[in-house]
Order: C-alpha cells, then structure tokens, then sequence
C-alpha cells in the first residue's frame, strides 16, 4: 500500500531533487489531505475552516502562506476527486514517529472546532483518521 502511495505522490508532485524536499511535500499534501477532508466531510469548506487550514499548515509546517495555498488546492483537488484520502492517514502513520502523529489529531480538532458546529460526521471523521494514525483514544 505504501508503494501505491508513494507513486500517486510521485504522479501528483513529481520528482524532486532532494529526498528530504520529497519527504516534507508528501508529509505536507498527506497533512493537507486530512485537514481538507474533515472540513469538507459536511459538503462545506466554512471560510473559517479554510482560514485555518492555511493557518496549520503555516504553522504546523513552517511554510509561506503561498505554499500553503498550493497544498491546499493540492489537497482539495485529492479529496473532491477521491483518490482515497485514507491512504494518506496509513503513510503518515508509517513515515512520521507518534509524537508528530499525536499533533495532527490535534490540528484535525482545530479544524472540528473551526466553524463551531460540530458536525457528526467531522468528529467520526477524526476517529477514523485517529485510528488510522495509530494514535490512541484518549479517555475524555
């Protein structure tokens, strides 16, 4: 599975000259992909929800807010074409360490709380991708 998504990244991306370069774009379009997607799950990217998209993206990724704006068509071209967003949970779990993991839960609970309206299917949604990240179930 890994390899079938590391040639759909390859296909999205193409090549780069450094493998570091090539590893920080495919973390952050995975990244990108989840946030995205809980936004989009209602079938409404709120203007708040894509603010802060950009804004995690920045931040969580030390990008320029144009780089940011690239990952995000990135994404949402990934995720309103279904090219099984999940995947992109499974490579994160298999590529980042769990302390890394454990901080994108928390940026897919920014985007949860972005609209303030949590909507039912975000917060299944987030489950599904907590599960998928292997990060535990906290007891709230």
């Amino acid at each position: 599975m890994k390899e079938l998504f590391e040639k759909l990244l390859t296909a999205i991306w193409g090549e780069n000259d450094s493998d570091v370069d090539e590893q920080q774009n495919r973390k952050g379009v995975a990244i990108a992909v989840l946030l995205v997607d809980i936004a989009l799950v209602d079938n409404e990217f709120d203007p708040k929800e894509h603010e802060w998209v950009i804004k995690l993206l920045m931040s969580f990724l030390s990008l320029s807010r144009d780089r940011a704006y690239e990952l995000l068509d990135k994404a949402t071209d990934i995720v309103e074409t279904n090219r099984d967003p999940e995947a992109y949970a499974v490579y994160l779990r298999d590529t980042i360490p769990a302390t890394e993991r454990e901080s994108i839960v928390e940026l897919l609970d920014e985007i949860v709380k972005a609209d303030h309206d949590k909507d039912h299917f975000e917060l299944r949604l987030r489950e599904r991708y907590q599960e998928l990240l292997g990060v535990k179930v906290s007891a709230n």
